[in-house]
């Protein structure tokens, strides 16, 4: 194809977001590349499906967009004129129950397959029966497109191989980047990064502060549910609590993880689709991280329920801003909190609608659990890097919602992963007929809580490994120099509630001591720097008591944190270090 706008611009924030994503997982990983298939109709042949694609081609610049990573920056760069390979190939349809099944599974090998970032991010194939194309198999970078990105390239190639010309695309990733960089679009993303930083100062630092497990020969283990009795009940469970059935499942997915690790707050990021009226019809992409904070206070769990409506609404609402605005702001509160900021909890639902006949009648209570009985589990899985502790996305199969739990077995192993995925069914099924009181609802979830020792301590920001904690700070300090960790009792207490003391040879003021504790802390989540420091003129003989300490002569005492902490030694938790990726300037 020729004779197209060459264009060249810095890529949106969408694309830079998902940009760091690859890098973190590698980018000979294709893991994010998305596929569709698509039946070809009865009147078409090989030469309409040519041109069919070749209009295709045409009317979306983001199907010829190349990307450089240069000078710290993501570029992308729309190419007027080139050609795109098509695998035409017989479709083999052997051990398959049907040719649409045969077909998925060709698209899913092509899915295998890595796009590099300076080639068209799109992969087709027509597969024929009898030299007749019968389906074109499409697989798009996620560079290209998100989810919905994805559709509605398929639906504009359905109309064009029905003979029918969709309307051509309004506005295109490189006006989306326009917009961006526009004093508009800069507005929008302050406005975004103010909900985050609201929302950070009232959730812990992470609900996964406990001791990680051995794992196997893969962390990161998915893990599957199909089950109709959850489509039956959540969708009942909405309709008597006034919500939406995405609602529902986010709740109990947050009510089964706070009973899990001792936790009344539960942070999830949730994929906003950033679909509003002006990018509705976008095609690339825009999806991001929202944050939802959900509130699991001694309540019912109707209430829990319309709690996290609200602020479900609230993160959809606020998940398009600049990423890597939003990583410096994640990597000054993780100084300040002189804790690892793992959110590593994700909530993804990507049904396109839900079905509209339910059950409403008590009765049919026996109905659901019937429906239960059916319930099939199964492993679907594994790797050795991700950037989740645990990620759920709800989708549609048949009749059964799909529950699919991707978790980091250091955290969660995997017959735990099984057991938190009955107990968010156990919790919707009661959701559908029963306001669950507090005491019903430690029935309903049902799910093991995790194991601290004795020596663990719990603050204001979680819970804390006071033995790890202070062998951490001894480590820390000069030779010749004594410290000591302690609960501290000072009523206004924040962040670990912890103080540290020292005493000896100094290696620098209290701030650098902060910013090293910080910087070693690495990506554990058991142990957290102290909310204050006191350096002392001489240290006690037993640096493990707190009586002597306090007699001790105080030379300074401070909480260490700067107006202005550095933040580019931190190493993150992966969930905030896959956007480090962008911003130290990592790249090809």
């Amino acid at each position: 194809m020729s004779d197209e706008r060459t264009v060249e611009a810095e890529a949106t924030w969408g694309q830079r977001a998902i940009w760091s994503c690859i890098q973190f997982m590698g980018e000979h990983d294709p893991y994010f590349n998305a596929g569709r298939v698509l039946p070809v109709p009865q009147r078409c042949g090989l030469t309409d499906v040519a041109e069919a694609l070749g209009e295709l081609l045409r009317r979306h610049e983001t199907l010829r967009t190349v990307f450089e990573f240069a000078d710290s920056t993501l570029r992308q760069t729309v190419q007027g004129c080139g050609e795109l390979p098509v695998a035409v190939e017989p479709l083999s349809t052997a051990g398959h129950a049907s040719a649409d099944a045969a077909a998925w599974t060709r698209m899913y090998q092509l899915a295998g397959l890595v796009l590099p970032v300076h080639e068209w991010p799109v992969r087709i194939a027509v597969l024929t029966e009898d030299d007749r194309p019968r389906f074109v198999a499409v697989v798009f970078s996620h560079l290209a497109v998100d989810h919905t990105g994805a559709d509605l390239v398929m639906a504009d190639l359905a109309e064009l191989l029905a003979g029918k010309r969709p309307p051509l695309p309004e506005c295109r990733p490189v006006d989306q980047a326009a917009y961006e960089r526009s004093e508009a679009g800069q507005a929008t993303s302050a406005t975004a990064l103010r909900h985050w930083a609201r929302t950070f100062r009232t959730i812990p630092a992470s609900i996964f502060d406990y001791r990680t497990h051995d794992t196997g020969e893969h962390r990161f283990r998915r893990v599957i549910m199909y089950s109709e009795a959850v489509t039956a009940a959540a969708a009942a469970a909405a309709v008597r609590l006034r919500v939406t059935s995405s609602a529902v499942l986010l709740a109990a997915q947050a009510l089964v993880l706070g009973r899990y690790t001792g936790h009344d707050v539960v942070p999830v990021q949730l994929i906003c689709a950033n679909r509003d009226a002006e990018r509705e019809r976008l095609v690339g992409t825009v999806a991001g991280d929202g944050i939802v904070r959900v509130d699991l206070a001694q309540d019912s769990f109707a209430r829990i329920v319309r709690r996290t409506f609200l602020a479900g609404v609230g993160a959809y609402r606020f998940g398009y801003y600049d990423p890597e605005a939003a990583w410096h702001l994640r990597a000054a509160e993780h100084l300040a909190r002189g804790a690892v900021l793992g959110i590593g909890v994700y909530f993804n639902d990507v049904r396109d609608s839900v079905p509209s006949g339910v059950p409403t009648d008590p009765a049919d209570e026996r109905t659901i659990r019937r429906l239960a009985a059916a319930t099939r589990i199964e492993q679907a899985g594994g790797w050795d890097l991700m950037d989740a502790r645990v990620f759920l996305t709800v989708a549609t199969a048949g009749a059964a919602t799909r529950l699919s739990m991707l978790c980091d077995t250091a955290y969660v192993p995997t017959d735990d992963i099984v057991a938190l995925l009955h107990g968010i069914e156990r919790v919707v099924i009661a959701a559908a007929t029963d306001d669950l009181t507090a005491q019903l609802i430690s029935e309903a979830v049902g799910v093991p809580s995790v194991a601290r020792g004795p020596d663990w301590v719990r603050g204001p920001d979680g819970w804390v490994d006071l033995a790890g904690t202070r062998a951490l700070w001894r480590d820390l300090l000069p030779e010749g120099a004594v410290g000591g960790v302690f609960p501290d009792e000072d009523p206004t207490l924040t962040g670990s509630g912890l103080v540290g003391y020292l005493a000896g040879p100094q290696i620098g003021d209290l701030g650098d001591l902060h910013e090293m504790f910080v910087a070693a802390l690495g990506e554990r989540t058991d142990v957290r720097a102290p909310s204050r420091y006191v350096r002392c003129a001489h240290g006690p003989d037993d640096p493990d008591d707190r009586l002597a300490w306090e007699k001790c002569p105080v030379l300074v005492e401070e909480t260490g944190r700067r107006a202005e902490g550095t933040t580019g030694r931190l190493s993150v938790d992966p969930a905030v270090r896959r956007a480090a990726w962008v911003a130290a300037g990592a790249g090809c």
